[in-house]
């Protein structure tokens, strides 16, 4: 998610994607290939959790990131330089037409 938001290299993230994905997904082919489905079960169980920990993972990072903007979109609204640019200084400062 780091990489997607932060305009680095795609590659990584096939590369996470594909590690995490794959040797599950493949396993889970094979399991169903010879019919042993304790085999199966597990391998969705994998695929599962690593699913779920990529959304989790996107989920915290972007919650993280919003944070520090809005951190530093409010001090950017309290800064002296707006009112001396004519900006407004503050959100509650805004006039709503």
């Amino acid at each position: 998610m780091l990489s997607l938001t932060s305009a680095k290299s795609g590659a990584l993230i096939g590369v996470l994607i594909s590690v995490t994905t794959i040797p599950a997904a493949a396993n889970i082919g094979v399991a169903v290939a010879f019919a042993d489905w304790s085999e199966w079960r597990g391998a969705m169980a994998q695929l599962v959790v690593n699913l779920c920990a990529i959304v989790l993972a996107g989920v915290v990072t972007l919650s993280i990131q919003r944070r520090l903007y809005e951190r530093r979109r409010s001090r950017h609204r309290g800064d002296s330089g707006r009112v001396a640019a004519g900006l407004p200084a503050s959100p509650r400062s805004r006039v709503r037409v």
